[in-house]
């Protein structure tokens, strides 16, 4: 599959399974938790995105505003095989189905460490 997609599937099924082996909570409330895994809210930082009849994994740089507000920049890339855009990002914004994003909106994200 393309990269972005393997990313997704590894973070949504294959890391939480690991970490529940582990004895760990998936969800991020375990030691080490800051690493990734447990869905987190940003606000997006981006441009506004159409709605989208799928999920979507927009890779994004987490940065903090002025405010204390985790905001979420979406990272230059050419879709879900592009391995160079994807090197820029520090999380992947999960944009729900059917929902169009506009700029300032709060939005679940990944983080990919």
């Amino acid at each position: 599959g393309n990269p972005v997609s393997c990313l997704v599937n590894h973070a949504g099924f294959v890391r939480p399974a690991i970490e529940r082996m582990a004895g760990m909570d998936p969800d991020g409330a375990s030691p080490g938790a800051g690493r990734g895994g447990g869905a987190r809210n940003g606000r997006w930082g981006g441009r506004d995105l159409a709605a989208n009849d799928r999920e979507r994994h927009v890779p994004v740089r987490v940065l903090s505003s002025p405010d204390g507000v985790t905001v979420l920049e979406p990272v230059p890339w050419n879709g879900s095989a592009d391995v160079v855009g994807l090197l820029a990002a520090e999380a992947l914004a999960v944009v729900p189905p059917d929902a169009p994003l506009p700029a300032g909106t709060v939005v679940a994200y990944r983080t990919l460490a």
